[in-house]
């Protein structure tokens, strides 16, 4: 019964807008859906937590006046020890693209988390996704704090983090790459791959790699739902681990093609338009090696301490710093 109650509301709620005031039944709906399945999953995860919504709604009563709804009745997280949330610098601002001091931050940062404390019983909380800087394409419209006072920005917020929290985690620590090759490591061997000519997966310094002699090709059908973001271009990059005989690759993306003529290990790369497709179709036409880490993307999500290759960025020394003064 309650699946069937689950999928009526569900229904009810792709049919309704955030302008119709059944939209305050909706939140209500889904805020004691959720505190009820994390009762039940705590009965077998104990002190099971969840990330509670912190963001305030805006919805419409029936009288056509605005009003934000609140998720607390979720805040208390069940039989769980502690509360567990995500916090990003654009809550409570109006994300219209607007730049904030540092001040600005740390007194909203100061609001939401104390709010948050106040209506959980006094549990402590852990900040699962701190996200202090996001550099997401739609991130652009919310608010951010400007860049030069982004490292004040994590001195000043220590004594909120202090008070009202037990620990935080950060969402990206390390740059990455919106890969949408699958198994791009061979970690599964030729799973998600279609192979032709000579070609075979086997492990080098307990890593497995794609062992290619010409004629041999590797492809992939890749849907479009794997692109999450609409650029422009795509760069494609491999890693040629071992070069037994030197050799000439063509690289596809749909209906572009690119030729790279290996004379080296290393990590090579290319560019391609967006075009009529996705699907990626690497060709060996001369020479034989051993290929890694196929990548094929249009963003690298920055976290803003290391980058891909795992060398650290300016902010590190920011985190160091306010990790050091949370424990003193």
């Amino acid at each position: 019964l309650s699946d069937v109650k689950f999928l009526v509301f569900r229904v009810q709620f792709l049919l309704t807008t955030a302008n119709e005031p059944a939209m305050e039944c909706m939140y209500h709906f889904f805020d004691e859906f959720l505190n009820s399945f994390l009762i039940n999953a705590q009965n077998v995860f104990p002190n099971l937590s969840m990330e509670v919504r912190l963001d305030s709604d805006l919805v419409k009563d029936k009288d056509e006046h605005y009003f934000f709804y609140n998720h607390n009745s979720t805040y208390y997280c069940g039989n769980s020890d502690f509360t567990a949330t995500m916090y990003g610098i654009p809550m409570g601002f109006e994300n219209k693209g607007e730049r904030v001091s540092a001040l600005e931050a740390v007194q909203h940062t100061q609001y939401i988390l104390s709010n948050l404390k106040s209506q959980n019983d006094n549990k402590p909380v852990f900040v699962e996704q701190f996200i202090y800087a996001d550099n997401t394409p739609q991130f652009a419209h919310n608010a951010q704090i400007v860049e030069d006072e982004l490292d004040d920005y994590l001195v000043y917020v220590v004594p909120v983090l202090k008070q009202y929290t037990d620990g935080y985690g950060v969402w990206t620590y390390r740059d990455y790459r919106n890969n949408m090759i699958y198994n791009p490591d061979f970690y599964l061997c030729e799973k998600g791959w279609k192979t032709y000519g000579n070609v075979k997966f086997e492990s080098l310094n307990n890593s497995m790699q794609c062992h290619m002699c010409a004629p041999a090709a590797i492809e992939q059908t890749i849907p479009e739902i794997r692109n999450h973001f609409n650029q422009d271009f795509f760069t494609v990059s491999f890693d040629v681990k071992e070069i037994i005989t030197n050799g000439n690759i063509v690289v596809h993306m749909g209906n572009e093609e690119k030729s790279i003529e290996i004379l080296r290990e290393g990590i090579h790369t290319c560019t391609f338009p967006r075009n009529d497709s996705f699907d990626f179709f690497l060709d060996l036409q001369d020479g034989e090696m051993l290929i890694d880490s196929i990548q094929m993307y249009s963003f690298v999500q920055n976290g803003f301490l290391y980058d891909e290759n795992n060398q650290e960025l300016p902010f590190i020394d920011s985190i160091r710093l306010l990790n050091k003064n949370l424990s003193e």
